[in-house]
């Protein structure tokens, strides 16, 4: 399986797992500084939502049910 035809399957796994690792940047001390600038953080929390994306087990992917509304990521 191809990783665009993974991504292009599961994006709302994908925006799961890149809201998550965006969390973690953001809480993080040294890269939640107001030194390291908004882009690099958000180009680190993709590019790091793209290596781990591929890692997920496929069980967990199809046993994951996501919000059927944009309001349901939010909350």
């Amino acid at each position: 399986m191809d990783f665009y035809d993974l991504l292009q399957n599961h994006v709302g796994i994908f925006v799961l797992v890149m809201t998550r690792i965006s969390g973690i940047f953001l809480l993080s001390p040294f890269f939640g500084s107001q030194n390291i600038p908004m882009m690099i953080r958000a180009g680190l929390s993709f590019a790091l939502a793209i290596l781990l994306f591929p890692v997920l087990d496929k069980e967990m992917i199809d046993n994951v049910v996501l919000p059927a509304t944009v309001l349901g990521y939010v909350i």
